[in-house]
């Protein structure tokens, strides 16, 4: 179902709090039943408020899913790099930064690894989730290509936007594997490797 009118842009802080009731409550369902699993009444209902207040908000279940992916990734995204872009590799242990990246990210996909698998499952098959999510990994890329560029000089380095996609691909095949699929190896030992990996490819001449 997709509302006719106009929906409402939340100012007032009443407003404010209800729409984020409703993204909280759907991102709860979707979690827990899936995009296609849930309905609009059913957030609605445990947001508290009425089906007609949902779509003043929103004006269909598709746009609140965005929504809910939308801050879901700026929560990420503030987790791996709100204390990370801070560091820098300490020239008697640069291996340290690293465990601190896998940490961060090990840790933001804690939020709400549920969600985070229902959205990989969207963006298979919707063309919006597709566009929004690709559009957060380029941010994600842009922020490692910030910290790699600074770290110029501590690393061995050449490619930094290449090097920024290595980087990406491997941590999130590990910590996908262990946060929201079933990990073939023990967590530690993947993390272990994980981080040697990196550190080799990062600081050690070829």
């Amino acid at each position: 179902m997709t509302r006719k009118r106009p929906v409402r842009t939340p100012r007032q802080k009443r407003s404010i709090e209800t729409a984020q009731r409703i993204v909280e409550a759907a991102e709860a369902l979707f979690s827990e039943k899936g995009f296609h699993g849930t309905n609009s009444k059913e957030i609605a209902a445990a947001a508290g408020v009425s089906i007609g207040a949902f779509y003043d908000y929103f004006p269909n279940k598709k746009a609140l899913f965005l929504e809910v992916s939308r801050q879901y990734s700026a929560r990420v995204m503030d987790r791996v790099f709100g204390t990370l872009a801070a560091d820098r590799p300490h020239p008697e242990d640069p291996r340290s930064f690293v465990h601190a990246m896998i940490r961060m990210a090990l840790e933001a996909h804690d939020l709400s690894p549920q969600f985070h698998r229902e959205a990989m499952v969207m963006r298979l098959s919707d063309p919006d989730v597709k566009d929004l999510l690709d559009a957060e990994e380029e941010m994600i890329l842009a922020r490692l290509r910030e910290i790699l560029r600074a770290m110029e000089g501590a690393t061995r380095i050449q490619d930094v936007e290449a090097a920024a996609v290595v980087m990406k691909s491997a941590l999130e095949e590990v910590i996908h594997g262990i946060k929201i699929f079933t990990p073939r190896v023990e967590k530690e030992r993947l993390l272990s490797e994980l981080a040697d990996m990196i550190s080799r490819y990062l600081f050690e001449a070829a």
